[in-house]
């Protein structure tokens, strides 16, 4: 199996489910890479964070934490060079490209991946692993590109004024896919941003897929009070309609839940089905806006951050207690002393 060296990426949590040291010499691990959308740092307990992830937390101390990587600093490019090892410039999304949203009819920005370039998924199957995906994808891929009208219009709109829609470029939307990309099972949001939870009597249709078809309904993954908060001023907009459960209690499909369960399934599915290893990418949208999430976790976390300045201090120790920076290292302070959620924001935030 040929070696693939990641060596760009901005990624907020990537762990190898390797165990130990030892499972080094084993000859076919199953390898797990969990990513999260936007998060900092320091947002980890195991970084010095104030964020509960025991979980994580246990796999670090297993394990190694990188402490100088990378950083492409924003969503697509950082799954681009996640996905191939190369510079973001290097596979179409230079300049914070955004998957299907080129900004320059240039091979170095049009926002779906090239093909003279595998992607690790596509490495991974031909070496023997079954390839898995659930969650955001954001690469550019339109599963109906050639025969829905709406989609081509989005397409003409999102490109660069010297593009064509011709059937060849459709047929590099399509292959596009995650799907298309080395991965024999996907099941996430292939675009950017979308709601977190759906109800039975939401007005909206999800746009989940199942490989590279919509995934019909989705199973309902608990009963919420959804705290869907968004800017004031914007409640109705219909740019950013992410408001319309705010304050509900109903049962939910909650997207961070819901692809975590799926990931379980998919690896059981594996296991039971033989001795096959496999790659798992799981990538979760949170907390890449919309902010959406429970109550119950909105009103653990929101003491927590009272004070700005203090969370922010008590990260800079955090970090230092974890060794992951020296003792003498300096910040660089982004909020006033003693500054404070508002009133207005904490009241609204609370439903």
């Amino acid at each position: 199996m040929k070696r693939i060296s990641l060596n760009r990426y901005k990624i907020a949590a990537l762990f190898a489910c390797l165990g130990s040291f030892n499972l080094f010499a084993a000859p076919r691990p199953n390898i797990i890479v969990i990513m999260t959308d936007d998060s900092g740092y320091t947002d980890l307990g195991c970084y010095g964070g104030e964020i509960d992830t025991p979980n994580l937390d246990s796999l670090a101390q297993q394990g190694v934490r990188f402490k100088n990587f990378y950083n492409n600093g924003r969503c697509s490019p950082t799954r681009a060079s996640l996905m191939t090892g190369h510079d973001a410039a290097d596979v179409g999304f230079g300049a914070g490209t955004l998957g299907g949203h080129p900004t320059i009819n240039n091979p170095g920005y049009f926002g779906i991946l090239p093909y003279t370039v595998p992607t690790v998924a596509e490495l991974m199957r031909d070496a023997g692993y079954e390839t898995l995906m659930v969650g955001k994808w954001h690469l550019g891929g339109t599963h109906d590109i050639k025969t829905n009208k709406g989609a081509q219009r989005s397409w003409e709109n999102h490109r660069h004024p010297d593009c064509e829609l011709t059937e060849e470029a459709m047929e590099d939307e399509y292959n596009a896919m995650p799907s298309e990309r080395g991965f024999n099972q996907y099941f996430g949001l292939v675009g950017g941003e979308s709601h977190l939870f759906y109800t039975e009597n939401d007005v909206w249709k999800h746009r989940i897929q199942e490989g590279n078809k919509p995934a019909g309904k989705l199973p309902m993954t608990g009963t919420y009070t959804m705290n869907c908060l968004w800017e004031k001023g914007k409640e109705q907009s219909k740019a950013y309609p992410y408001t319309l459960n705010h304050g509900k209690t109903a049962p939910a499909y909650y997207s961070t839940d819901g692809i975590t369960d799926r990931a379980i399934r998919m690896i059981e599915e594996t296991n039971d089905a033989g001795d096959q290893p496999y790659f798992l990418y799981m990538a979760h949208r949170a907390p890449h806006l919309p902010l959406q999430a429970p109550q119950d976790l909105v009103d653990k976390y929101m003491s927590r951050y009272e004070n700005f300045s203090k969370v922010e201090a008590d990260r800079a120790a955090g970090v230092v207690r974890e060794k992951m920076f020296p003792k003498d290292a300096a910040f660089r302070s982004e909020f006033g002393p003693n500054q404070k959620i508002p009133a207005e924001k904490k009241k609204g935030a609370s439903a």
